[in-house]
C-alpha cells in the first residue's frame, strides 16, 4: 500500500467558459500530459488552502472564489491517496511560480475543446479527465458555484 497526503485539482474556468490547463513532463510515463492545476498536501494543510496554492504556484492566477465540488480516492486498491476537486472562478491573471522540479506551461482551452481532446485520446489524465466533465457540467449551468 502507498500512503499519500492526498491532493488538490483546480478547475479554473473564466468568463469565457476556459479552462486554464497546465503542459507537464510526467517521468513516469515519459511524455508530457495536458493537466488541470493540481499538487500534494502539506501535511496537516487544509484542500482549499491547497488548491489556491497550486492555482497560483502553476498558473500565476488568483481567484474570487474557489468551491469545492468533489472528492475521490484515485487508485483504492493500492493507495489511500484522495483528490479534492475545485472550480476557481473570478481569475486575476498574474505570474506563475511553479517548483524548481516542475517545467510547467499554461494554456487556456474551451471547456467544449476539452471535452473533444478527452474523448480523442488527447487528454489521459483521469483527474483532468474528471475535472473537464465537471467543467462541461458547471457551464452548463448543472453545478452552481
Amino acid at each position: 500500500m502507498v500512503l499519500h497526503p492526498g491532493a488538490s485539482v483546480v478547475i479554473p474556468i473564466n468568463d469565457n467558459n476556459e479552462i486554464y490547463m497546465v503542459r507537464q513532463y510526467r517521468k513516469p510515463v515519459e511524455k508530457e500530459l495536458l493537466e488541470l492545476p493540481a499538487g500534494k498536501l502539506d501535511k496537516g494543510e487544509d484542500p482549499g488552502v491547497c488548491a489556491k496554492r497550486e492555482l497560483k504556484e502553476e498558473t500565476g492566477l488568483e481567484a474570487d472564489k474557489i468551491k469545492h465540488i468533489l472528492s475521490f480516492y484515485s487508485a483504492p486498491g493500492f493507495t489511500n491517496e484522495i483528490l479534492h476537486i475545485y472550480a476557481a472562478v473570478g481569475l486575476h491573471e498574474g505570474e506563475a511560480c511553479a517548483d524548481e522540479d516542475e517545467f510547467i506551461s499554461t494554456k487556456k482551452v474551451p471547456v467544449d475543446k476539452l471535452v473533444e481532446m478527452v474523448l480523442n485520446h488527447e487528454i489521459t489524465d483521469a483527474k483532468s479527465i474528471i475535472g473537464i466533465f465537471l467543467a462541461e457540467k458547471i457551464v452548463k449551468g448543472e453545478i452552481k458555484i
